[in-house]
């Protein structure tokens, strides 16, 4: 058997045949959208992360800490639904390919 014709070969030309087609898909399918820009995008935080925090939204924050420190920590209970989640990457339902 040439290297050309086996099985892991072939099987691996499939893959990336199928994941061509649904690039082209997403591409050109209403259901997606794509942005595409005339330039280079470099993002980076504009607060927190060694910069000085929103003024407004650490006041905000602030003034009703206990609040938020209540709300999000009743969100503990979702811990094991949460991390039970699979990255798209890693999904095997095909509604979500």
């Amino acid at each position: 058997m040439s290297f050309g014709t086996h099985p892991l070969h072939h099987n691996k030309i499939i893959f990336l045949m199928i994941n061509k087609i649904k690039s082209i898909y997403r591409f050109l399918s209403p259901k997606f959208q794509s942005i595409h820009l005339e330039y280079k995008v470099a993002p980076k935080p504009r607060y927190g992360h060694g910069l000085p925090p929103h003024r407004l939204l650490n006041e905000i924050i602030g003034k009703q800490r206990s609040r938020f420190v209540e709300l999000l920590g009743s969100f503990r209970k979702y811990e094991k639904n949460l991390a039970s989640i699979l990255d798209s990457k890693d999904e095997t339902n095909a509604d979500n390919q």
